[in-house]
């Protein structure tokens, strides 16, 4: 009976791989969006599929959100920043974080930054909704 060893990667090498931080890769299996074990105590190791299985899964959120356009937009709009959005409604960044929390905008986060993915931003404005 054989045994196929499965390839595994450190944080840090994912990192290096992404061009991310360390950290950005520990707070993905802490949250939950990134399968790893333990080795031992303190060390974190990622199996190979479980790369492939997120990757998959990011591409597939992009899909949805270029899908979610419009058919008779050509361009890919890019999700506003929280301050980008602010400036468009002509109210304060903490407003539009505010709003964030009691989830009335759908948002995601690249690293730090928060983002309001356009379609949502259309939609809000399209029900006349106040801010």
């Amino acid at each position: 009976m054989t045994e196929t060893k499965q390839q595994c990667m450190r944080p840090s090498d994912l990192a290096k791989h992404w061009d991310c931080s360390e950290n950005h890769v520990r707070n993905l299996i802490k949250r939950g969006d990134l399968r790893a074990f333990r080795l031992g105590e303190r060390l974190w190791r990622i199996p190979a599929d479980a790369v492939t299985e997120f990757e998959q899964r990011q591409e597939e959120l992009l899909a949805a959100e270029t899908a979610a356009q419009s058919p008779d937009e050509g361009t890919y709009d890019p999700p506003f920043s929280s301050r980008g959005l602010a400036s468009r409604w002509g109210c304060s960044d903490q407003h539009i974080r505010d709003l964030i929390k009691q989830d009335v905008l759908p948002h995601f986060w690249v690293g730090r930054h928060i983002r309001i993915p356009a379609s949502a931003v259309r939609a809000h404005e399209d029900c006349g909704d106040q801010f």
